[in-house]
């Protein structure tokens, strides 16, 4: 999906590869949309691939539509890029795996003359031009939003999966060497044993770094949320009681911490829907996160 307007299922950046044996990876969204794409792409690989130009089809969602009509009443209208890789299009697929597995950035760029790979700064996902033969998507690839860890126990073990999932980089810490949670969390990027009074070195600032702490007990909490308060971070997040974070809090505002800070942490961590097992508070988490990440949250 290269542009979205209004309510639709999924957001640009959204893809879906088909080969053509009919593997399936990926979706733009689900419905009828969808499904005709699926269609349409089939055709496309029954052809002879005579030429590598992507094209752009679209459909609105509006029950009024007089054009490009999906069937759908979400009432929004989506524009997606059709294009057929070819054996010549390996090494910029290549070059853009290489990107995702090693976070430094670059841009994807998808226009009717096909799709090429370039190294940049950072940007977001951009679409110019309605013209069927003059338009271009761009998007940044590899420099994704992270999150850190910092306890590899039971929560962290099922958190981590979730938020892979959506698209999410993520390293555990803990201080204990050995843990068993910690050597069966392959969702993981990194799983790594640090002193926490150095925690602040391992966890990255800025607006797409996110954090929560989660470790064995109150005393590491509270170490490990005086190391962070002060970070510039997208979320920072405490797992515990209503009782222990105001007691942490207390403490912590004690020794000078400043109270605004301390109100930026969301704690305790997660949504409020009566999670209890380590399966729930990592859904709970995930949602918040999620939240915070399209700007629905604080």
């Amino acid at each position: 999906m290269v542009h979205a307007e209004g309510d639709g299922p999924n957001r640009p950046g959204a893809r879906l590869v088909m080969t053509q044996d009919g593997v399936r990876v990926g979706t733009v969204g689900g419905g009828a949309a969808e499904h005709a794409l699926v269609d349409a792409g089939q055709e496309l690989l029954a052809r002879a691939p005579a030429s590598r130009k992507a094209t752009l089809t679209a459909y609105d969602h509006r029950p009024n539509a007089e054009r490009d009509a999906s069937g759908m009443i979400c009432s929004g209208r989506q524009v997606f890029a059709l294009l057929r890789l070819t054996p010549d299009d390996a090494k910029t697929l290549r070059r853009i795996v290489d990107a995702v597995n090693t976070p430094v950035p670059g841009i994807l760029s998808l226009s009717e003359d096909g799709l090429l790979f370039r190294d940049a700064d950072a940007l977001d996902c951009v679409f110019e031009g309605f013209d069927a033969d003059a338009w271009c998507y761009t998007e940044r690839i590899g420099s994704v939003d992270g999150v850190t860890l910092v306890g590899g126990g039971h929560v962290s073990l099922a958190l981590s999966p979730l938020l892979v999932s959506v698209g999410m980089r993520v390293v555990v810490l803990d201080n204990r060497a050995g843990l068993d949670s910690m050597g069966r969390n392959l969702c993981a990027y990194a799983c790594r044993v640090i002193d926490y009074a150095d925690v602040a070195s391992h966890v990255p600032s800025g607006d797409r770094s996110y954090a929560c702490i989660m470790t064995f007990g109150h005393r590491d909490d509270e170490a490990v949320l005086s190391h962070l308060v002060g970070k510039r971070l997208r979320y920072l997040g405490m797992m515990g009681s209503l009782s222990k974070i105001e007691q942490i809090k207390a403490k912590l505002l004690a020794q000078g911490v400043a109270g605004v800070d301390l109100d930026r942490v969301h704690a305790p961590i997660g949504l409020p829907i009566g999670s209890n097992t380590p399966e729930e508070i990592a859904i709970s988490i995930a949602a918040e996160i999620v939240a915070v990440r399209n700007g629905v949250g604080r």
